[in-house]
């Protein structure tokens, strides 16, 4: 699995545990997120 693969994965699994306990969030949201924890 390719690193841009495995981190599409890791959004996707953030995305869908956080969805599902608050419906406000949105895939935008986990992916603003997640640059902004790489930028890190």
């Amino acid at each position: 699995m390719s690193d841009s693969e495995l981190a599409e994965q890791r959004m996707s699994f953030a995305y869908g545990n956080s969805a599902f306990e608050n419906p406000m969030i949105t895939k935008e949201m986990v992916e603003n997120e997640a640059r902004k924890l790489a930028a890190e």
